[in-house]
This record gives structure tokens, sequence and C-alpha cells, in this order.
């Protein structure tokens, strides 16, 4: 609420968020050696934001009831729904605590998107093998100095619906209504203007990620490092199409697509010392990251010179 210039003026919004998550889970283990994990699930999200501005002349002392003599402005908004619909599942196997592998899936629904491009499908995938669990390495010599050493590798795909330049129902056509004003016949004259072409190829942006990495310990536990390998490649970047001409009288720009992609790779370091001081515990640790961002598949690149194109391929 807010009163100026002789004016009231009030906004009013109202938040309401429905969020609801089901899942189960199984687990079994037989003969002591192998163990399954099971989960399954699905999960929803829905907010609705309606609300209402006004404004009347003269100002007022009862800053919650509006009573003026005119009403100089109104405007009102729908609810504003936003919703998201995804179901998960999980597998974990485990074969005496030195194999282990994970399967993983996501399937979800983004209310931003066109119809038939509303879903995504993210599966991941993983593995393990502790190295030290095995009799071969319990009786090799290295073993006295290593304590542990764990192989890792995995793969898996994100589903990101936040995507740069659109905007919840760009797919639509129609027009946006109160955008300027006009005089016509010594009249002014609220004006609307036509929305820009829709929006209809567009979707998910996919972050596929791949790790290969090693865990090991040393001195009783006490000092446990890791080293990892990574490569995560976005796709679905949106663009234009720039080579489709659009002519400027219009005055619309030819929609984005799911068309470019970027990469990042790099190593990451971790080294921790932890221990104990009578009843005093404490951990000392530090890491390092190289990486490298690259602009990786371009819709129809173009070159300045050589180099440029050499770099690029």
């Amino acid at each position: 609420v807010k009163q100026q210039n002789g004016m009231f003026k009030s906004r009013w919004q109202y938040i309401e968020t429905i969020n609801s998550q089901v899942s189960v889970t199984y687990k079994h283990s037989w003969n002591d050696n192998h163990f399954l994990d099971v989960f399954a699930g699905f999960e929803t999200y829905k907010i609705n934001q309606p609300g209402v501005s006004y404004g009347g002349t003269p100002t007022m002392k009862a800053l919650k009831v509006a009573y003026f003599d005119e009403l100089t402005g109104f405007s009102e908004w729908n609810e504003n729904t936003q919703a998201r619909l995804g179901y998960m599942g999980r597998i974990n196997y485990d074969y005496k605590h030195r194999y282990l592998l994970e399967l993983a899936a996501r399937y979800d629904g983004s209310w931003k998107f066109p119809p038939h491009h509303r879903w995504g499908f993210f599966p991941s995938v993983s593995a393990g093998w502790r190295v030290s669990e095995e009799k071969f390495w319990q009786n090799c010599d290295v073993s006295k100095y290593i304590d542990n050493l764990k192989l890792r590798i995995s793969y898996g795909v994100m589903g990101d619906d936040n995507v740069s330049g659109y905007s919840a129902f760009d797919y639509l056509s129609g027009y946006n209504y109160n955008t300027g004003a006009a005089v016509m016949d010594g009249a002014v004259i609220e004006t609307s203007s036509v929305r820009s072409l829709p929006v209809t190829n567009i979707s998910w942006l996919k972050a596929k990620t791949f790790d290969i990495g090693i865990d090991v310990a040393f001195l009783k536990n006490r000092l446990t490092g890791t080293v990892d390998y990574f490569q995560r490649k976005r796709t679905g970047l949106p663009a234009s199409r720039y080579d489709v001409v659009v002519p400027s009288e219009i005055g619309f720009s030819w929609p984005v697509e799911n068309l470019n992609s970027d990469l990042v790779r790099g190593i990451d370091a971790q080294l921790t010392w932890q221990d104990k001081v009578g009843d005093f515990n404490y951990s000392v640790g530090g890491n390092i990251t190289l990486a490298r961002s690259y602009n990786w598949e371009q819709y129809k690149p173009t070159f300045s010179n050589s180099r440029d194109y050499y770099v690029y391929n």
C-alpha cells in the first residue's frame, strides 16, 4: 500500500504452493553377498500467484480499506500457474561390497514448453570397484600402505527447463495488452501489440556428464584423496537460425531453438588429513580444479580467419 501525490495505490498478491512426493523403497540381501536397493516415486510442484492492484483519489488514512472518490487504475492477473511433474527410479546393486552398480532415471514434464516438447527423459549409470576388498590385494605387500582403493565411473543426463531467452507460454500466439496509447478523435486509446512469433521448437536443456575417478586412503584411513576427470556437455542451448531471413518490417525476430552446445573438461583433486588427539577430532583438507570451457557444436558457425576455423574444429 502506498500513498503519494494525493493518490492511493494498493497491490495485493497471494502465493499458493502445493508440493507432493510419493516414493517406495525395497531392500533385499541374500547369501551375505548380494545387496539390492530399489527406489521409485513421483513428485509434483504447483504454484499459483493471483493478484490485483488498484488506485484512486484522494489519499486516505485507512490503509487496508479502499474508499476513494475516483478509481484511477485497476489491474488484475490470473493465477500465473507454474507446474512440474516428475517420475523417478533408482536401482543399486552391491556384490560383496566390491562391485557397485547404480542405474537411475527421471522423466520430467514442465509447464514452460509446448505440449509436444514438454517431457524429457534423463538417465544415469555409475559403477564402482573397491579393489582393496579383493583377496589378491589383501595378500600383497602394497595393502600395508594403501588402506582403501576404489575405482569409479559414471555417466548421466540432467535436464534444465531454465532456457535463456525463453519464457513460459512463448509458444502461444496472441497479443500484449496495454503496451501504449494513441489519440483518436481527441480520445486516448490504450493500444495492444502482437506477440512475437510463437516458439514451438524448444525443449529441455540437457547436461551430459561423464566422470572417472579414484579414491584412495593411507595411514589407517587418516590420509584420504580423490582424483577425478570430468566432462560436461550441455546440448540444446537456445539460438536462432540466422540464415532464415525475416523482413524487418514485421518487427519480429526468428524464434529460438535448441541448436547449440558447450563443453567443460577438467581435472579435480582433493586431499584430506583427519585424526584425533585425545577427545579432540580435527581434519584439514584442500582441493584443486583445472577446467576449460569450450563453445562446442554451433549452428552453422562462421569464421573470420583460418585460425578460428582450426580452433573450432
